[in-house]
């Protein structure tokens, strides 16, 4: 039987707090955060939600919930600060309502996220004298180390994962740290660990290659990736699980584990901030794939009313000009380019919140690596990674969908003038702008076309086509637009009879 000395279970939970800064979302979040420890508020929300199921997506009104907990929530408010990057909101111990319980609560605010880490070590050897227990233990207590976990983040007894609502709303990670007992294989050990801990048992059992160094202990991480990044965050984060296991080995003596206890106490602190930093990385690039599915389909809906314009000139010799049906276009049009020019302002924000946080990361990991006997090269891993994949993705996403931006704006242009016209009655002028604002509008679309298939893609790093020759096609299209403008306007003074 696989045993470990002193096996302990963190939990490391991230929220957003500020969002895009309004009073509502920050009360939410608020709201969603400290349910998380606080037993009472989490059961008048409950309360709330069980009257009005969508009581927690609409504004949060003052006299809706109790006065206790209003009362509450703005005394835990007003431990925040918005201007700090580092408050500590909570600590408390699980003795203080549980006598024998070896673990905490522990939440801080980091900038505009909050962090909350939940500790269990199981129960104290002696609780009178809070020794701890460091005799060799089965290794399914780290079971029971996750329950007492999740049980004091659900406030229900016999729970073996969280609820949905408990969840990290930026993402969530376990850490399990112990000694190895009777000279066990460390590889083989960090395995039943992760069996141990793994919310999904059909997942394949990592094969843990190269470990790191942390204090002297083997490190190894575990992250299974959802395969479909389109989705909301909510169904992504039931996938998205992240584990760290350490393991120091058995030849240390009692000493040493009581100093390598202190140490880790004294790094949870980086640990914390390194941790919010990969969360956010990762939630901003699942945000980022969402807003790309989005912008696509606005893009398809704007080159159909571009290809109907297209067809004015064939339309007017058929049947007329059905001014109706460019109203209705420019109507749709109009709040597509409100929305299109958000949700792309939204992805740039996205990049920004991926190159700030990746910057962080590698910082805080190269302080880390400044701790004795210690090497992390596989958590190094995660930054190369994001910066090669993530990162550059964005970039070409971007080049390719802020042409689209200007052609709805010429797309809007174009119908304002024509219907304009048409109401002014003015048959020859109309024909005239429409021949040429179709042929302006094709011009464009080739524009856009070349320079979003010619962007930087993190795939092709050889395109040969560069922006300028881009820029040079619509030179050339444009040339001739202007040409035939010009012989469409001379024709008629060329053939018109002589006095």
């Amino acid at each position: 039987m696989t045993e470990l000395i002193y096996p302990t279970v963190n939990l490391f939970l991230y929220d957003l707090r500020d969002g895009l800064g309004q009073n509502q979302e920050i009360a939410l979040n608020c709201r969603q955060f400290w349910r998380k420890i606080d037993p009472e508020i989490d059961r008048q929300i409950q309360e709330l939600v069980a009257v009005n199921p969508d009581r927690e997506k609409v504004q949060l009104v003052k006299y809706e919930i109790a006065y206790s907990l209003d009362k509450k929530l703005k005394e835990l408010g007003e431990k925040e600060n918005s201007e700090a990057e580092f408050v500590q909101l909570y600590a408390k111990r699980f003795d203080e309502d549980e006598p024998g319980l070896d673990g905490y609560y522990f939440a801080t605010q980091l900038g505009d996220t909050y962090a909350l880490q939940v500790d269990s070590s199981g129960t104290y050897a002696d609780y009178n004298s809070k020794r701890k227990n460091n005799i060799e233990q089965p290794i399914a207590q780290l079971q029971e180390n996750k329950k007492i976990i999740i049980s004091h983040l659900n406030h229900h007894p016999n729970s073996t994962e969280l609820d949905s609502d408990k969840r990290g709303t930026m993402g969530q990670t376990w850490l399990v740290w112990g000694q190895l007992a009777n000279n066990h294989d460390a590889l083989s050990v960090a395995q039943e660990c992760y069996q141990k801990l793994s919310p999904n048992s059909s997942w394949k059992l990592p094969e843990f290659k190269d470990p790191g160094q942390l204090l002297g202990a083997n490190i190894y991480e575990y992250w299974h990736v959802p395969t479909n990044w389109g989705q909301k965050w909510e169904e992504f984060s039931q996938e998205n699980y992240h584990l760290i296991i350490c393991l120091f080995p058995a030849s240390q003596t009692p000493d040493e584990i009581v100093k390598n206890r202190a140490e880790i106490q004294k790094i949870y602190f980086d640990l914390t901030r390194l941790l919010s930093y990969r969360h956010k990385v990762v939630w901003a690039y699942c945000q980022s794939r969402y807003l790309k599915a989005h912008l696509k389909q606005k893009s398809a809906e704007v080159k159909l009313m571009i290809d109907s314009v297209k067809q004015l000139p064939n339309q007017i010799k058929s049947q007329g000009l059905d001014l109706q049906e460019l109203e209705e276009n420019l109507t749709k049009a109009l709040p597509l380019l409100s929305e299109y020019a958000i949700q792309l302002k939204s992805l740039e924000i996205q990049l920004r919140t991926i190159k700030s946080n990746l910057g962080n990361y590698k910082k805080r990991l190269k302080k880390l690596e400044e701790k004795p006997n210690t090497k992390l090269d596989l958590l190094e891993k995660f930054a190369a990674f994001a910066e090669e994949k993530y990162q550059e993705q964005i970039e070409s996403d971007l080049a390719s969908l802020n042409p689209d931006l200007t052609l709805i704006e010429n797309l809007i242009s174009t119908l304002r003038g024509i219907i304009d016209i048409e109401q002014t009655k003015s048959d020859r002028a109309l024909n005239t702008t429409i021949f040429i604002a179709s042929t302006g509008l094709a011009a464009s679309g080739i524009t856009a076309t070349l320079v979003s298939t010619q962007v930087y893609s993190p795939q092709n790093k050889d395109n040969t086509m560069t922006l300028s020759s881009a820029i040079w096609w619509s030179i050339g299209i444009t040339f001739w637009v202007i040409v035939s403008a010009i012989i469409f306007f001379s024709i008629p003074r060329f053939f018109r009879p002589r006095s």
